[in-house]
């Protein structure tokens, strides 16, 4: 089934929040975008439950993450199945602490599921794009 305008709208707030809790080292916030059973996978390590994800919220933010600002864009939405919608985009990461540059990007993968009324991450799948020296 097509996805509804009013979710498309929710999600693309979900992803916002989503990078504005880890732009603002809000672990609680980017929790909350979360199903309890969520997994994030990337090249840099992966998560299964909230604990999990905490855990890798926290390390991210020590090792790279901190004084960035994380951007979502292109966002292309598959159909709603049962409550649960594929979601690709893409990932830019600005820092934030000097002169602004793009010091990263990637391609997320998400499948969404609806829970309680409010879209959350059941799934997401960061490949990060290779960075080459010139």
């Amino acid at each position: 089934m097509l996805l509804k305008i009013d979710d498309k709208l929710e999600i693309t707030e979900l992803l916002s929040r989503y990078n504005l809790s880890m732009d603002r080292n809000d672990v609680e916030g980017w929790l909350d975008t979360w199903l309890d059973d969520g997994a994030f996978i990337a090249d840099f390590g992966e998560a299964h439950g909230k604990k999990e994800l905490e855990n890798l919220m926290k390390r991210i933010q020590s090792d790279f993450a901190s004084g960035k600002r994380h951007i979502t864009t292109n966002l292309i939405f598959g159909d709603n199945e049962k409550n649960c919608v594929g979601v690709i985009s893409y990932l830019i990461v600005v820092d934030a602490k000097r002169k602004p540059s793009i010091v990263a990007s990637g391609l997320y993968k998400d499948i969404l599921q609806k829970d309680n009324d409010s879209w959350k991450f059941l799934h997401r799948r960061l490949e990060i794009d290779l960075v080459y020296d010139e």
